[in-house]
């Protein structure tokens, strides 16, 4: 007998008996039952990546599980999932139980599909495809979220939890969860799919402090979870607390506004005493800007302003030192602190009545005169002199720049400024005092033209240019003296003290017209320059060629009849003076305000007749110097003077005394010599200017005297 059969028989037997839920006792059907086992159950076990509960494409299945099959006669079975996942077994007909062995899945496996155990009914000869089982791999998450109530970022023994509050757990599929803080604020949640996973702590919890700044933690928050691992993602504090935010700058205008372009006082130190009691510093940042969380309550913020870096002598200008907060949780708060470092610039503006450039005795300050300061920040500033011309200001350090408005009303309205200048500039420093005096001189202007006199007619015609680049050398009462030149029309001008002052054109300059006479005008000329007002000469200049020549001439007002003209005595102006040239031709010429007169003329003998008969000429004027006519020999291309022309008008209330001396001239040589006899008791016979005759006699020497009115006495 072969023994071999039997054996496997058995084998198989007790095989199956191992799996029997309820083992049968029918010992034949056990051992007849492989060789019956015709209908195929199939399935698979698969890696449910995302947790969705179905397989998708990409989604593996898991190899090596462990399916256990009770069948109809609760005979147990088992099979092995293969690379793909996949399952597969003969039973008999009827109903089978299905079960997957939990140990052979991957660690913190959580089924997402398929029923354990699956009952299905197997029918003979046939497949039957079981629904799969799918397993998503999950972990566990647990943390705590407490009041920091002194903002240190740790738990502290007497800082309790947060109870209430909903933590929501978003795995990295997008599955959703929810836990729930506990009374010590704890938190613990399973089955999170394994990977990604973010917590969000739900703020807006009933429970949840509103406002409170997280001080420990984040939220929300990432972390990564390994199958079937517990997580602490640590804990979570919260700090009922104010945010103050401050800014230190530098007010460079000192306005208490912290404008564009100012700037932040950087690295210095701000010291926060909170409502707890503690100390907390802060340093400005490069633009001067601080920030600092707080618990709720009373905060006084202190600024040290004895840091090295501060700056020298600030006042503060926006803001207070210390400030005080009364801090509201979840309020944001603000202070701005501005510090302005200045000096004080000031100045005296005056009326240099003398202009010796020094405010004497006596000379008074120009009140209410508008004084404009740019700042070193270019910011305007204005001040005002009082009544002695006195002003001050505060003012930024730095470069300033100070500007005396001299155009405004009651300011003289021409000046030469004598002391000082305007503008000034003046550099500021911290604290200290700047000083400025401004002298200011009355004056005028004195104003010519120089022009070519192409006719001859000492008038500026339409057609007759001026002549540009001439000097004039001008000199003021004081003896200043400035030069001038001419521009392109011939025009030029000059501000002058008041009082006298004389115009002198440079003819001998290189570039003024060869042979020119003055034929309108004078060289030099004096003029009375009155305070504020407008002086004009004109001065035309004739180009003498080698035919003609120039004749000038004066006519005075010889009113002591000394026949010189004296420094007080003036010309007679507006007289006419006919001229009469060597050729026989005429020309009438007039006497100008000083009384002088020209004419040009060919060269040769020339006479020049006063017209006595003018009405400008003075009544019964006698002539006590020069001629008339006056007969002269004019040279060519040259200016020939014919004299001065002194006329005297006699006045009966004018007196002066006349004494002469008769002797016998025996040689008869003008002099009375040694031995030579006066003429004792001689009458003579006087007639005055008037007519009037009066006899007087020689004395025992022969002399006599007589008072007469002055003028000609015959």
């Amino acid at each position: 007998m072969n023994k071999k059969p039997i054996l496997l028989l058995l084998f198989l037997i007790l095989s199956q008996l191992s799996y029997s839920q309820s083992p049968t006792n029918n010992v034949l059907d056990l051992l007849l039952e492989p060789f019956n086992s015709t209908a195929n159950i199939e399935g698979r076990v698969y890696l449910d990546i995302n947790g969705n509960g179905i397989q998708d494409p990409d989604e593996p299945g898991i190899e090596g599980v462990s399916v256990i099959i009770i069948n109809a006669n609760n005979v147990g079975l088992s099979t092995v999932t293969d690379v793909d996942g996949n399952w597969n077994i003969n039973v008999i007909g009827g109903t089978t139980n299905i079960f997957i062995s939990n140990n052979t899945l991957p660690e913190g496996a959580l089924k997402t599909q398929g029923e354990d155990p699956n009952i299905v009914t197997a029918i003979e000869n046939e497949t039957v495809n079981v629904e799969p089982f799918g397993y998503f791999l999950v972990g566990s998450l647990e943390g705590r979220v407490y009041k920091d109530v002194n903002g240190n970022g740790t738990q502290d023994l007497d800082e309790a939890g947060i109870e209430g509050v909903d933590i929501n757990i978003t795995d990295e599929f997008g599955n959703e969860s929810t836990a729930i803080t506990d009374i010590n604020g704890d938190w613990f949640i399973d089955e999170i799919g394994a990977g990604e996973v973010t917590i969000d702590i739900n703020q807006n919890s009933p429970n949840f402090p509103t406002g409170a700044v997280q001080t420990e933690g984040t939220d929300p928050k990432t972390v990564t979870l390994t199958p079937a691992q517990t997580l602490n993602v640590g804990n979570d504090g919260f700090f009922e607390s104010g945010l103050i935010n401050g800014t230190l700058y530098l007010d460079s205008n000192g306005n208490g506004t912290q404008d564009i372009g100012e700037d932040g006082i950087a690295n210095i130190t701000i010291t926060i005493e909170n409502s707890l009691g503690e100390i907390q510093t802060e340093t400005t940042d490069a633009n001067g800007n601080w920030s600092v969380l707080v618990p709720e309550g009373e905060v006084t913020i202190t600024i040290d302003e004895a840091a090295p870096n501060f700056p020298e002598g600030a006042v503060q200008t926006e803001g207070e030192n210390p400030t005080i907060f009364n801090v509201i949780n979840g309020e944001e708060y603000s202070q701005n602190d501005g510090f302005y470092q200045f000096g004080i610039l000031e100045g005296v503006v005056y009326l240099d009545e003398n202009a010796n450039g020094v405010q004497d005795i006596g000379e008074v300050g120009i009140d209410n005169i508008s004084i404009e300061i740019t700042t070193s920040g270019g910011d305007l500033l204005t001040t005002t002199t009082d009544s002695n011309g006195n002003w001050s200001i505060e003012v930024p350090i730095g470069e300033t720049i100070v500007q005396i408005d001299e155009n405004q009303a009651g300011f003289p309205p021409i000046v030469i400024q004598t002391e000082g200048t305007n503008p000034t500039i003046q550099n500021i420093e911290v604290n200290q005092i700047n000083t400025q005096t401004d002298g200011f001189a009355e004056a005028g202007i004195l104003e010519g033209i120089i022009y070519l006199d192409e006719n001859a007619n000492g008038t500026q015609d339409a057609d007759e240019t001026g002549i540009p680049n001439i000097n004039v050398e001008v000199t003021s009462f004081d003896g200043n003296t400035q030069i001038v030149t001419s521009d392109a029309n011939g025009n030029w001008q000059a501000t002058v003290f008041a009082g006298e002052t004389t115009s002198f054109i440079d003819t001998n300059q290189a570039n003024f017209p060869e042979n020119a006479v003055q034929t309108e005008g004078t060289n030099p000329t004096t003029s009375t320059i009155i305070a504020g007002e407008t002086i004009s000469e004109i001065d035309g200049f004739f180009v003498l060629d080698e035919q003609t020549g120039q004749l000038t001439g004066n006519i005075y007002n010889d009113e002591n009849g000394n026949g010189t003209q004296d420094a007080n005595e003036n010309g007679i102006g507006n007289v006419e003076v006919l001229v009469t040239d060597v050729n026989g031709d005429e020309q009438i010429v007039t006497t100008d305000a000083t009384g002088n007169f020209f004419a040009i003329v060919p060269e040769g003998e020339t006479t020049y007749l006063i017209n006595e008969n003018e009405p400008d000429f003075p009544i019964g004027a006698i002539q006590t110097e020069g001629t008339n006519p006056t007969e002269v020999f004019v040279a060519s291309d040259t200016n020939t003077f014919g004299g001065d022309n002194g006329f005297f008008v006699p006045n009966p209330d004018l007196e002066g005394q006349l004494s002469a001396h008769l002797y016998f001239d025996d040689n008869g040589n003008g002099t009375q010599d040694p031995g030579e006899p006066d003429m004792p008791n001689v009458q003579v016979l006087v007639t005055d200017p008037f007519g009037d005759e009066q006899i007087v006699t020689t004395d025992a020497n022969g002399n006599f005297t007589v008072d007469v009115p002055a003028g000609i006495n015959v």
